[in-house]
């Protein structure tokens, strides 16, 4: 399991719209969507043999996308 937390207040008109998990080929693996008003944190289940090269993506309504590799994430 992944665990994703962005540290982005939901303000009037301004909000994330959904985060979800790509593997390296940029297939979808996991995806959570939120509501307008709703705080941005999920726990995404991927396959262990598919973090190598995974990327997660945010994608605001106002801003786009934001990516960041797993790997990076990790501790």
């Amino acid at each position: 399991k992944i665990e994703v937390d962005l540290p982005f207040t939901a303000e009037i008109g301004h909000y994330t719209e959904v985060i979800f998990v790509q593997d390296i080929a940029q297939r979808e693996l996991a995806a959570r969507s939120f509501k307008r008003g709703e705080k941005a944190h999920a726990t995404l289940s991927i396959p262990l043999a598919k973090i190598p090269g995974a990327t997660v993506i945010a994608k605001c309504n106002l801003h786009g996308m934001w990516k960041k590799p797993v790997a990076e994430a990790l501790p």
